[in-house]
Order: structure tokens, then C-alpha cells, then sequence
């Protein structure tokens, strides 16, 4: 008998050993972050810009041991906790939402550290501006009536070129009894031949006839994709390739050229950091 509670003794002092030194409980966390899956699942999978929304806590760190298909394997360090390992993971919810969760090994103590990450993912993707560097909203246009200019260059158009055109376009508004009433517009494409292709137009008050190389364009009230800027021609040349970003994640279709809406003037503004600019495009 006393062999027998010596054998149950010990079998209860090594399991008790390899559940303090051995086991660790499985930590599982889940939340709904509002935005479709083509836009969170690219911040997802970017691990190398994780750091524009990972929370900052001092004193935690953590190091990516492995990317597959809508699953990120981690490993989670903090000064007062110590080590944790797991998964992230993603999956689309419905045409606007996705299911993040977190699969893997943690004490309780952990819940609120993996709370905050997954929550940090969250705001960030349902952030608009910080996931796309733009605010892109939807609205409906005013003007009906442009006069326009076509060139092309080796290069991309300097402001002075621009700015030539657009004198020029006003300069034929006024002589022909009709005003501005609007910032100009501006698109530039590369072409095939690598020539630069780039229209200025001036949204006016009333319709003029086609007289040498301004060309007026008439449009009905449409909608339109629009986003605020601020920054030289790097910058918008950026925000007008985040809308097509934006456009393909929500299946938007574009119905006629995006282009810059100049709010600032730029040969009155050295500082370009203080340009404004508008993208916009019309769409479906």
C-alpha cells in the first residue's frame, strides 16, 4: 500500500513539475475590423511596415517567424511578462469586414497585450487616410464646362509649364467674355513612345467653341472620387496611384481621366509642403 502512495506521489509531483516548467495554457482572441479584405489583407501581409501600426509599449518587442497565406506566425517579448508565441491571422467576414484573430500560447496576463495589438490593427485599417495616405471620399461635381490644353514632353512638366498654359487659358476666357470659376485642373500620363502627356483645363461660366488648341469639354453633373494633399508633384503623383488602390479594393469604376485640382498657386507658395492639391476622378 505505502509503494502504491509513494508511486501516486510521485506521478502527482511530475506532473506538477511539467505543468509549471512545460505548459502553457492556449491564449485565443478575436475582433471585427471594418474594411474589406483587398485593403486590410495587404496591410497584413506587409510585415515590413508593421510598425506603422503596431502599439508602442515600452518595454515590447516583436520579431515575425513566418508569413503564409492569411497568417502571420510571431513572437511577442515584454520586460514584465516575458515571452509569448502565436499567430495572427485574417479572414474575410463579408464584402466590408474582416475577422482578425490571435491562435496561440499565453497566461492570462497576456489578454490585455493582445487586445491592444489586435485593436491597433483595427484603427489603423478602419482609418482611411493612414491606411491609404489619402481621406478618399465620395461627392457630386459642380462644373459642366471646361476649356482645355493638351501637350507633350520628354520630361515630366515643370510648374512654369503648367502655369504657361493655364495664363494662356485664361488669358482666351477673358477674350472671349467668360471667367474661371475654379481652381485648373492638371493630368499627366506617360505615353508609349516614354513622352509625358499632360492636359491643363479651366473649369468656366459658359460655353466656348474650339479655336486652335483649346478644346472645351462639356460634362453633365457626375460623381466624383476626391482627396486632400498637401505636398509637391511627388506627393500628388502618390495620391492619384493610392486612389487607383482605392478604387480596385471597392470596385469603383472610373469613368473619365483622374486629375490634380491645383488649389494653391504654386509660383505664389515656394514652400511646396504647403501646396494643396485635390485628386479627383469621375466615377460610375
Amino acid at each position: 500500500m505505502k509503494k502504491w502512495l509513494l508511486i501516486l506521489g510521485l506521478m502527482v509531483i511530475t506532473v506538477g513539475v511539467y505543468c509549471i516548467f512545460f505548459f502553457q495554457p492556449a491564449l485565443s482572441r478575436t475582433i471585427t475590423a471594418h474594411r474589406g479584405m483587398s485593403g486590410a489583407g495587404r496591410a497584413f501581409q506587409r510585415v515590413s511596415q508593421w510598425d506603422a501600426w503596431w502599439p508602442k509599449q515600452e518595454g515590447c518587442s516583436y520579431v515575425v517567424k513566418g508569413v503564409y497565406y492569411n497568417e502571420v506566425r510571431l513572437e511577442v517579448f515584454c520586460a514584465d511578462k516575458g515571452r509569448m508565441t502565436g499567430s495572427i491571422k485574417i479572414a474575410p467576414l463579408n464584402g466590408d469586414s474582416v475577422l482578425l484573430a490571435w491562435e496561440g500560447i499565453g497566461a492570462g496576463r497576456w489578454k490585455g497585450e493582445v487586445d491592444t495589438i489586435l485593436g491597433s490593427f483595427k484603427a489603423y485599417v478602419e482609418n482611411t487616410k493612414r491606411l491609404y495616405g489619402v481621406d478618399f471620399f465620395r461627392t457630386m461635381s459642380n462644373d459642366s464646362t471646361l476649356v482645355t490644353m493638351t501637350s507633350f514632353t520628354a520630361v515630366y512638366p515643370s510648374m512654369a509649364e503648367v502655369y504657361a498654359r493655364i495664363d494662356t487659358l485664361r488669358g482666351f476666357t477673358a477674350s472671349h467674355g467668360a471667367m474661371a470659376i475654379d481652381s485648373p485642373w492638371l493630368n499627366v500620363a506617360k505615353v508609349e513612345t516614354g513622352q509625358f502627356k499632360w492636359t491643363v483645363a479651366i473649369p468656366v461660366n459658359k460655353w466656348i467653341e474650339k479655336e486652335g488648341r483649346v478644346i472645351p469639354r462639356r460634362f453633365v453633373p457626375y460623381k466624383n472620387l476626391e482627396g486632400e494633399v498637401h505636398g509637391g508633384v511627388f506627393t500628388a503623383e502618390k495620391a492619384l496611384e493610392q486612389m487607383q488602390m482605392f478604387k480596385n479594393d471597392y470596385n469603383i469604376q472610373i469613368m473619365g481621366l483622374p486629375f490634380q485640382c491645383l488649389m494653391t498657386d504654386r509660383r505664389l507658395e515656394p514652400d511646396t509642403t504647403k501646396w494643396v492639391t485635390m485628386v479627383c476622378a469621375p466615377i460610375s
